[in-house]
């Protein structure tokens, strides 16, 4: 499924494969993600990234672990409350957050339970708002490519004008996102 007509966007589906993988890396095997609901197409495709990778790594991931919210601090907040009330073995140990503003209701909330962040739970968001590398701890986040995104859809909308059909491949372009490791994320904690 595809927006239908011509667009630039950052590649969400693949930035959440990175985000996984990341998360592997730093030994992480219990990954949760708060997604958008299913409405939301930009949504489903970062969904896609981090079920398909999962799978992929063969990581189980639970129906429990996939939490669909707004987009707004209190869908991290009530997420992040319902995991914590499972026993310690089922609670995920990192969190990938379909945008910053929902992570920073998880980074909130964990502070307010007195949770370790990048310790005893991880927190990678995605938009690289202002505020997120003043949060202590610093928030992970990935970077949209802004500027690329805006050149594209310039490069775009002068072929529009110039009556130059779009070919298939320059109709729908995907940039990759830029993964900014802070310190919410660190080592998955030992079972």
């Amino acid at each position: 499924e595809s927006w239908n007509f011509p667009y630039v966007d950052t590649d969400g589906e693949q930035g959440f494969r990175d985000g996984v993988n990341t998360l592997i890396g730093f030994q992480h095997r219990r990954i949760a993600m708060i997604a958008y609901d299913t409405e939301s197409l930009a949504g489903n495709y970062r969904l896609s990234g981090y079920l398909n990778t999962m799978h992929d790594a063969g990581l189980s991931v639970p129906d429990h672990f996939v939490w669909h919210g707004i987009h707004s601090e209190q869908t991290g907040r009530e997420a992040l409350t319902f995991w914590w009330s499972l026993p310690p073995n089922e609670r995920p140990t990192a969190i990938l957050c379909v945008s910053d503003t929902i992570a920073i209701g998880v980074h909130e909330e964990a502070k307010r339970r007195k949770i370790h962040i990048g310790h005893e739970l991880s927190i990678i968001g995605f938009d690289n708002m202002p505020v997120t590398p003043y949060l202590h701890p610093t928030l992970s986040t990935f970077e949209q490519p802004l500027e690329d995104i805006g050149r594209a859809c310039i490069d775009m909308l002068c072929d529009t004008l110039s009556k130059h059909p779009l070919e298939n491949g320059r109709r729908k372009l995907l940039l990759p996102p830029r993964l900014i490791l802070r310190n919410s994320v660190g080592l998955a904690p030992e079972d």
